[in-house]
């Protein structure tokens, strides 16, 4: 998986509240393209920058569940 980043897109994708996504992709535009085949649709916040993260360490995410 050499050459492969974590790209994370938070706080977008909301409906009633904020939703995640998060790619494996050796570019943020290959990445792009992953997100929008899987949802579906060209959604506007793929045009956000997602943070971007080399895979050379460990990292945790979460998203707290709202109510």
């Amino acid at each position: 998986m050499s050459g492969m980043k974590l790209y994370v897109w938070e706080e977008s994708f909301s409906d009633y509240t904020d939703g995640l996504a998060v790619v494996i992709a050796p570019d943020s535009e290959t990445a792009r393209d992953l997100l929008r085949k899987k949802i579906g649709y060209n959604h506007s916040d793929l045009a956000k920058r997602p943070d971007e993260y080399e895979l050379t360490e460990a990292r945790a995410f979460y998203v707290h569940g709202g109510g």
